[in-house]
């Protein structure tokens, strides 16, 4: 390898520092742009745009658009989550997406019919929602006031609603059977839904943390932040422990994770 040095002007050091604010500012923009999969088959992408955010259904098999839904001029879609309704009638399911906005609606959109279905509101006043998760028919969403909300996908009523006083709330992670969330900023808590009390919580990090995952059993929660390249393993089950099972070491910043199926 090759190493260089170069030497700039004065003049050059301020304009590279200009271009480097704008590719922060720019980088700040892109990573509020969201993405998730439904399985292996559709892909919900949001991107920022001259009319606002718009959201893209892709077929991840053919690369084919499916729909697209623009926010409008001004609105702003944090969040994105894939979900399904029971049809009216059957027990047939159809996709949706749920849409966490920077107002603190959610949105529930119908990428068969290229509309929203159903508008959720109420619940976080006009604090932005900072995570949304659908769990068989609920839907579950976090603003960053920490106010955490659980809704019936069907009726669109707001079945109940938590008020956890997490500041700057940023991730939620609903369990499978629907009756444990944890939610994080830089701290992560534990909740059961059933009884609406907090059942433990964890240092977490120095940054806020930006993923949840379960680990396949459930016992366990992994957790990643920004600007940070540790990755924490948190006993679920141990509700007095104060420190992760396992710390994991990347080389640099973790800016994406996942857990195989099998949990190893």
């Amino acid at each position: 390898m090759v190493k260089r040095t170069v030497h700039r002007k004065k003049s050059q050091g301020a304009t590279a520092g200009k271009r480097a604010g704008k590719t922060s500012t720019a980088h700040e923009e892109a990573a509020r742009w969201t993405c998730a999969f439904d399985g292996d088959s559709s892909l919900a992408v949001v991107r920022a745009g001259i009319s606002g955010h718009k959201l893209r259904i892709i077929d991840v098999h053919t690369g084919v658009q499916r729909s697209e839904f623009s926010a409008g001029a001004g609105s702003k879609i944090r969040c994105v989550a894939w979900g399904h309704q029971a049809k009216t009638g059957g027990s047939a399911q159809q996709q949706l997406v749920a849409l966490g906005m920077h107002d603190g609606r959610v949105l529930l959109y119908s990428p068969a019919r290229n509309a929203v279905v159903r508008t959720l509101e109420g619940a976080h006043a006009s604090t932005p929602v900072a995570s949304v998760a659908c769990v068989g028919a609920g839907v579950f969403s976090l603003d960053a006031a920490g106010v955490l909300a659980q809704w019936d996908a069907g009726s669109g009523a707001l079945a109940q609603q938590i008020k956890t006083a997490l500041a700057d709330a940023a991730a939620l992670l609903v369990s499978a059977d629907g009756l444990r969330a944890a939610v994080a900023s830089h701290r992560i808590e534990l909740w059961d839904l059933a009884k609406k009390s907090k059942v433990h919580a964890w240092p977490g990090h120095t940054a806020p943390v930006h993923s949840l995952l379960w680990s396949a059993d459930e016992t366990a929660l992994v957790s990643a932040a920004q600007s940070d390249r540790h990755v924490h393993v948190w006993d679920a089950t141990a509700h007095n422990a104060t420190q992760p099972l396992a710390v994991l070491n990347a080389d640099s910043e973790v800016a994406h994770m996942d857990v195989s199926p099998g949990g190893s």
